[in-house]
């Protein structure tokens, strides 16, 4: 580039707006172009050098006018840098001899945009500028600040009337979890979020802004709507920018004080459902999701609008990466941000903050998608996953890390850091692993949980809580109308059948061709009728041994009417207690019978219960007899309710499981309590139990595959 270079011509569609001043005090403005809808950030100095282009037709008249005009010392380079970005973003007009090529597409590899597009794409649907223009009039009060000032009020009276009736309030919860309640959910989580949408897309038009487009937005395959306020960046004030992020906020917020009074005046039913969920969605929603910075959502962009920085994750992640490096190996690098004293500090620990919370998330959503996708095809997604957002983002800085590998060790703080790394790998890779860690329940050697044979009605209950029983007591008695009707109804069919078989021995040709048909569906009768029977005799319920009764329903009484899932009461033998463990694959052949263990009970850290192995089964386990270590029910196992036909419900675990009984060693009775067993075990390397891991996870998809 030569001083007679000439200057190019800038777009005639862009639009220069200023915006709000920089930190140290300086100018910034905003070009616009309307065409691709970006904005782009000026500073002081590329301000005055496009501002003379039009005025200007070589790089030396451009030189001179500013020295004459400004502080600034014009410098080719920059000037060059200055002109590439231009031509990059297609901002100018290329002319004879400048040595620019055409602005090239950004392209993507296929991996990238398939990893990019199942989990984040939109879909642009409207245009909504003239609508929201049109009727802004209409809905303009709703976004002043004495509706904000009114919403609060009514938010705050309909929290103290609610709070005298908070455990009804909390009870309106339980409505949800049925059919109908999940879809009021999904409409009213519908309208609200497109309610929100409007909040924003409407802010945006009180402040002359242009909203060039509402749609979809998908998320791990989760629609969401979305508004296109980029134009907010043509805004010079931070009060502007933070109403137009805190609009969908305000807006569930106004929601959620309305239906607050509605859910306090509704009798139960659908509208007092419809009040608490919209209640519920906007008030979490607002505090837990969308006001979260750490996330692109609104919260994001409130605070970079309060703060006055633009781009606050990337640069928060360039400031961490920086304080990483200095805190590791003591380098000595210029800060990438200019920002001194607290701002610094912030940017640093906002950017580790939210490089944190960005690994567990897309660790959880790894998770998700590896068990709600079909396999193999939800494995290979979230290696996918796992590798494009963590590993290759520590990759990354590993490069640069090789790249300067003569400074790692050049301070004091970088072999203090090679040391500790060198004790950590040492740990990691000597057998001290010596011990188990497995879910388990302390419960009785004998027991049995007694439960009604078929729907029925309690008509005689002769125990109580720790009442001692002996066999063959009659504990409780029960009657059945309808296991008495069917037991009638199947007798009868069986006493038709057994005349239809005798009348048709005298005729041989009808009984040959119908005997076989006729015996089939007697037998089938006589077996119902059979079963039927031992349902009667089990509604007599009678002790199976000697013991003590134990978890009794406190809501049993005479005339009460139980189903086959409620649990009446336990017959406990107290002599002796056994607890079971479910152990997983990985740990399994680490353990023998007859190892020491001890028991803790999930209520208490700190006592013990000494066990030791008695046996260890061969074969994973299908189903969990334990409920309470089941995620269906709280406990740490995570499992599933499973149903095949008319078999009883059963709990499946989701992982390879093996059951592990153990004892203690001085007879002690518990009532049954879930808790934590840790069993003495081989020695193993702990990195060797990653890949144990590791191995289990992938040896079932691999057989699929």
């Amino acid at each position: 580039m030569t001083p007679d270079t000439k200057i190019p011509r800038l777009n005639p569609d862009l639009k220069l707006v200023k915006g709000s001043a920089a930190e140290d005090g300086t100018p910034n403005w905003r070009l616009y172009h309307p065409v691709s809808h970006q904005y782009f950030h000026l500073g002081w100095e590329e301000f005055e050098y496009l501002s003379r282009f039009s005025l200007c037709t070589t790089y030396r008249e451009l030189a001179d006018k500013l020295r004459r005009e400004t502080t600034l010392e014009p410098d080719e380079e920059r000037f060059k840098e200055l002109l590439l970005f231009l031509n990059r973003h297609g901002l100018i007009r290329p002319v004879e001899g400048l040595p620019l090529t055409p602005p090239a597409k950004e392209t993507k590899s296929l991996l990238s945009g398939l990893v990019h597009n199942y989990l984040f794409f939109s879909l642009p649907l409207v245009r909504p500028q003239k609508f929201l223009e049109a009727t802004y009039p209409y809905v303009a009060f709703f976004f002043s600040k004495e509706a904000s000032l009114i919403a609060l009020l009514v938010l705050l009276y309909g929290a103290v009337m609610t709070f005298g009736r908070l455990d009804e309030f909390t009870a309106t919860f339980l409505n949800l979890f049925s059919m109908e309640g999940a879809l009021t959910v999904a409409l009213v989580f519908t309208v609200i979020k497109l309610l929100h949408e409007l909040g924003h897309a409407y802010t945006c038009i009180k402040y002359g802004l242009n909203v060039p487009h509402m749609g979809v937005a998908f998320m791990v395959m989760y629609p969401v709507f979305y508004t296109e306020t980029t134009s907010a960046w043509a805004l010079a004030g931070r009060r502007e920018k933070v109403e137009i992020g805190l609009a969908g906020i305000r807006l569930e917020l106004m929601l959620a004080a309305i239906f607050l009074l509605v859910w306090n005046d509704a009798a139960p039913g659908l509208l007092q459902s419809i009040a608490f969920s919209v209640v519920a969605i906007s008030l979490l929603g607002s505090l837990l999701i969308n006001l979260n910075p750490l996330m692109r959502f609104d919260g994001y962009f409130i605070l970079g609008a309060a703060l006055g920085i633009e781009n606050l994750h990337g640069r928060g992640f360039a400031c961490a990466r920086w304080g990483l490096r200095k805190m590791l190996f003591g380098w000595q690098d210029e800060c990438p941000e200019a920002a001194i004293g607290s701002r610094r500090r912030f940017l640093v620990c906002f950017g580790w903050a939210t490089l944190i919370y960005r690994f567990f998330l897309f660790a959880g959503i790894a998770a998700l998608v590896y068990m709600l996708f079909p396999k193999p095809f939800g494995l290979i997604l979230m290696v996918i996953e796992v590798l494009w957002f963590i590993v290759l983002p520590i990759l990354s800085e590993l490069k640069v890390w090789i790249s300067r590998s003569a400074d790692l060790i050049r301070y004091t703080r970088g072999k203090m850091t090679f040391a500790i790394a060198f004790i950590a790998s040492i740990f990691l890779f000597l057998p001290i692993q010596g011990h188990v860690n497995a879910p388990g329940v302390v419960h009785a050697a004998e027991y049995r949980d007694v439960y009604a044979s078929y729907p029925s009605q309690l008509v005689q209950l002769n125990v109580a809580e720790n009442k001692f029983v002996e066999t063959g007591q009659v504990l409780a008695r029960l009657e059945s109308a309808e296991l008495e009707k069917d037991y009638e109804l199947t007798q009868i069919s069986l006493e038709e059948l057994e005349k239809q078989m005798r009348r048709q021995q005298t005729d041989v040709a009808l009984l040959r061709e119908n005997q076989a048909l006729l015996q089939s569906r007697i037998d089938d009768l006589k077996i119902r009728l059979k079963s039927f029977q031992q349902k009667r005799e089990q509604l007599t319920v009678k002790a199976p041994f000697n013991g003590y009764i134990k978890d009794m329903n406190p809501e049993l009484h005479d005339g009460r009417y139980v189903s086959v899932d409620d649990l009446l009461f336990r017959v406990i033998n107290s002599q002796q207690n056994l607890v079971t463990a479910y152990v997983s694959e990985q740990d399994i052949e680490r353990i023998h019978q007859d190892n020491p263990a001890e028991f803790r009970a999930a209520y208490s850290l700190i006592e013990t219960l000494p066990l030791h192995v008695k046996s260890i089964e061969k074969t994973n386990v299908a189903n969990l007899d334990k409920a309470e270590v089941s995620s269906v029910y709280g406990g740490p196992v995570y499992s599933e309710l499973f149903q095949s036909g008319n078999e009883a419900v059963r709990i499946v675990p989701r992982q390879s499981l093996y059951k592990v009984t153990l004892e203690p060693k001085e007879p002690e009775f518990l009532q049954v309590t879930s808790g934590i067993i840790t069993i003495k075990a081989e020695n193993v390397m702990p990195v060797s139990i990653f890949f144990h891991w590791l191995y289990a996870l992938f040896l079932p998809e691999s057989e699929i595959l």
